[in-house]
């Protein structure tokens, strides 16, 4: 009888942000008081929703202090870019905040640029603002982004070995590229650029241990695209019109042809979430 097709391991985001949430929730309990979050959300794009929603459990789990400035069709629908501004203004003087996120993307008429850069560096949980990528790029970090860290809790779970790999990442923020880049490069991989429009996407994919893709474009890296025993680091998510939400990754196909892969959802979604509360933790420490 032939043996049955192999499958791809699938990642479990879940497992290992429960196992992250459940030693920060000790050491956080070990403070003298907890640390404060402080999330602004503007509009209703439904996968920032989920993710500030998704930040709110979390922080409750573990003992941070979370607090929602929402301005969208359930709270102050008309504010303007002055009064976010403003109100980042006030969480940076706020000895109660620990750190700060901007959720992205922002509405059209709103500077996702300037408003990250209102964000006090020292508060910037999300290791966006400039003077952050800043010193990440130059090797001095003081905060890492918690989806690179994310990532590369991902890729150790399954013990991949970046030093002499190839790795493409797939997506088109630029920043994302670069801060993403330097990690794997330390790490001794070869990165590979791509954009989802690439003549020679596959031609790029095919010949890469690891595809890391944030496009968020539901089922753009399929089985086709990949070297056998690949793995896939799914980054992207979009809702769909059912209202379920979808990744970058085709899993009935990619799962035939790599090693290993994270779902969406229940991938690096839950892991970037307790990394993002691991850095609030950090900066309450230092």
């Amino acid at each position: 009888m032939a043996d049955a097709k192999k499958i791809a391991q699938r990642i479990d985001g879940k497992a290992i942000a429960e196992e992250i949430l459940l030693a920060l929730k000790r050491n956080v309990a070990a403070l003298p008081k907890p640390p404060g979050l402080a999330a602004v959300l503007i509009g209703d794009d439904p996968a920032s929703t989920l993710y500030v929603r998704n930040k709110k459990r979390a922080c409750q789990r573990v003992g941070i202090m979370f607090h929602e400035y929402l301005c969208n069709g359930r709270c102050m629908p008309n504010t303007t870019q002055a009064q976010v501004l403003e109100a980042i203004a006030f969480l940076n003087r706020d000895p109660e905040i620990t750190g700060i996120i901007i959720q992205l993307p922002v509405p059209k008429g709103f500077s996702a640029d300037a408003l990250v850069s209102a964000v006090d560096p020292k508060k910037d949980v999300d290791g966006f603002h400039p003077v952050n990528i800043a010193k990440y790029l130059a090797g001095k970090p003081v905060i890492v982004s918690p989806l690179i860290r994310a990532v590369e809790r991902a890729l150790a779970a399954e013990t991949v070995k970046l030093e002499g790999s190839t790795v493409t990442i797939l997506a088109k923020d630029s920043i994302l590229r670069k801060t993403l880049g330097k990690f794997l490069v330390d790490a001794g991989a070869h990165v590979v650029v791509a954009a989802p429009r690439d003549p020679d996407l596959a031609q790029k994919t095919k010949s890469s241990d690891v595809i890391i893709s944030a496009v968020g474009k539901p089922g753009i890296v399929t089985g086709t695209l990949l070297k056998p025993d690949a793995v896939v680091i799914d980054v992207g998510i979009t809702r769909m019109p059912d209202s379920t939400y979808a990744g970058d990754a085709d899993a009935t196909s990619v799962e035939k042809v790599a090693a290993a892969y994270t779902p969406t959802p229940g991938g690096i979604g839950p892991i970037t979430v307790a990394m993002l509360l691991e850095n609030v933790y950090e900066l309450a420490i230092t």
